[in-house]
């Protein structure tokens, strides 16, 4: 309502100076022309633009009715023909006007309806650097890795690489496959109405969703804009009201104790720093909070894809952090263990089909962002053989009518904030 406010104030001055310039040329005499002219378009001009914007009805017949409505109040008021006909003059300038500056102000409001739009890196260059997360992310990585240790140069660039990567491909396909895990996890942590919610690296926004729709009071954090955009769009064709941030999970804008539940669907499995994530989730949960989490389950259709991947590619630098280590049920209870109570973890089954083993590699080349970002990060080769894999281990879960059948099973892990 307030952008229609403003955007009928807006259209108010347009259709004023529009309005005297036209009539003050057909008439010389300015009282009448206010009388008869400007005052009936000013009146009926904000309440148009309001409706316009708001409701979402059609432009040009807004434009319409108001440029009827200001010509027949410019005839009510008239005591002579000339006047009716100035009157007459500056309707239709008012309708011109408002449809001009309703064109104008509707642009501006869609524009800023993206948040925290950021650019991205199009270079090859930069999309070679900035993908290196995704080649990582579909390797084999191997239990008791030492956590990395990162300086603050090397941080950032974490993130612009993450960032890029998770802008890539269309992520809405996966994002469906994985709504089921979402709703899941908002029923395992217990969401009411009044809780307020924060999902950390929300992506299109299948869990905040869900939680909104429970009644809480929801904030969407991730650090990629694409993804915020997305869930935006979501919410305002579900009528959802959410509350969308860019956030860095290592690195939250949030006091402490601000929320009473966190989730994360999928997410924070990729942070750099585990046990720096962990330590950010717990300081944002108040005391007693509630906290809940998916991980790809090692023995499920995705964590087997990583070996099965990981064994045709060559193993990562030294240090690089143990995504996989996540869908093991110790891992949690050891990440979790410093700043949490009653970790619980169960395998969950998430049963996806595809309807041939080659359309299973097409999907994951299309729609994975880490996919797509190893693809153009690593040598041809290299990418025919993950792909190759993919195909071949889609093909070994075929049925006799070709359709691919598997469990993407996972670990649901719930937990509370120690007091």
């Amino acid at each position: 309502m307030r952008r229609g406010l403003v955007a009928g104030v807006l259209t108010a001055v347009a259709c004023a100076v529009v309005g005297v310039w036209v009539v003050l040329r057909g008439l010389n005499f300015m009282g009448d022309a206010l009388a008869h002219g400007v005052i009936p378009g000013l009146l009926v001009g904000p309440p148009a633009t309001a409706t316009l914007l708001v409701r979402r009805l059609p432009v040009m017949g807004v434009s319409v009715l108001s440029g009827v409505l200001a010509v027949y109040l410019g005839l009510r008021l008239s005591h002579h023909l000339d006047l009716a006909v100035g009157a007459s003059m500056a309707a239709v300038a008012v309708a011109v006007a408002q449809f001009l500056a309703v064109l104008a102000v509707r642009e501006v409001v869609d524009a800023t309806l993206s948040r925290r739009r950021t650019r991205l890196a199009r270079s090859g260059e930069e999309l070679a650097t900035a993908t290196a997360a995704g080649a990582a992310a579909v390797r084999r990585l191997r239990a008791g890795r030492p956590e990395r240790k990162y300086g603050a140069m090397d941080l950032e660039q974490e993130r612009d690489r993450a960032r890029t990567m998770w802008a890539l491909g269309d992520y809405t396909r996966l994002a469906e496959l994985l709504s089921p895990a979402a709703d899941a996890l908002v029923e395992a942590a217990g969401v009411a109405p009044g809780d307020r919610v924060l999902d950390v690296a929300t992506g299109t926004g299948n869990a905040a969703l869900a939680a909104a729709r429970r009644g809480a009071t929801v904030t969407g954090a991730d650090l990629t804009p694409r993804m915020l955009e997305l869930a935006g769009a979501r919410a305002v064709r579900e009528g959802v009201e959410l509350e969308l941030v860019e956030a860095d999970l290592e690195d939250l804008p949030f006091p402490g104790g601000a929320f009473d539940v966190v989730v994360s669907v999928f997410g924070v499995i990729f942070a750099p720093r585990p046990a720096a994530a962990v330590a950010e989730l717990a300081r944002v949960l108040r005391p007693g909070g509630r906290l809940a989490l998916t991980s790809w389950w090692e023995g499920g259709y995705v964590g087997r894809m990583g070996e099965v991947v990981g064994e045709r590619l060559p193993p990562l630098p030294p240090g690089t952090a143990d995504v996989s280590a996540w869908g093991r049920p110790a891992f949690l209870a050891q990440v979790l263990g410093g700043a949490f109570t009653a970790v619980r973890s169960e395998v969950r089954s998430l049963p996806w089909r595809f309807p041939s083993a080659p359309a299973t590699r097409a999907y994951w080349e299309a729609h994975s962002p880490s996919h797509v970002a190893a693809k153009r990060a690593l040598p041809p080769e290299l990418v025919q053989a993950m792909f190759d894999a993919i195909e071949e281990q889609a093909a070994a879960a075929a049925g006799p009518d070709g359709v691919v059948s598997v469990d993407a099973g996972y670990l649901l892990c719930t937990a509370a904030r120690a007091a």
